[in-house]
């Protein structure tokens, strides 16, 4: 299954799909040795900033330019606010990544740099123009972008989080009833 995927990619005339993949892998890279403790400010910050981008009237504050200027100005806004709200959430320290092992974290970490790569991917496919989207392959377009891709891209993290974050009952104080 995963052989006929990629042989089905043709890389010669998909430039555009290498860079994906080299986004997932610089993305990964990144939560696995640098983020590892801003992995769920990262992961909230992109689902905060979609839901800024989509809401925000770009067409009436914006109507005296060009549709392709209002997206170029969506993407870069997309990406700055990840930025600039993942630096806020971090330094808030409202979100912690659970402690463990190193070699637990490490995997959790893998886990959520996967995950963190494709939603952002995903949201961002939402914003290009028509004419870009005709450089990606279709597998890449359907791993990304189908309405069942987006759907897992953006649930699975949170299910990831709800089983990954689950809290162990341990000896302590016995509840009340």
């Amino acid at each position: 299954m995963l052989n006929t995927t990629i042989n089905s990619i043709n890389w010669s005339l998909n430039g555009y799909d290498l860079y994906i993949l080299l986004f997932f892998a610089i993305i990964i890279l990144l939560c696995f040795f640098f983020l590892r403790h801003k992995i769920f400010a990262l992961l909230f910050s992109i689902y905060t900033s979609y839901l800024i981008i989509l809401f925000f009237p770009f067409n009436i504050w914006l109507n005296n330019y060009s549709l392709g200027l209002i997206n170029k100005i969506k993407i870069y806004s997309f990406i700055g606010l990840i930025l600039i709200l993942t630096f806020i959430f971090s330094q808030c320290h409202i979100f912690f990544s659970q402690g463990g092992g190193i070699i637990k974290a490490s995997i959790r970490s893998l886990f959520y740099g996967i995950l963190n790569a494709g939603l952002f991917l995903s949201l961002l496919i939402l914003l290009l123009p028509l004419d870009w989207l005709s450089k990606f392959s279709g597998t890449s377009l359907n791993l990304l972008s189908s309405d069942v891709a987006r759907f897992v891209w953006i649930t699975l993290p949170i299910v990831l989080i709800i089983f990954l974050n689950k809290k162990r009952k341990g000896p302590g104080r016995p509840s009340l009833y």
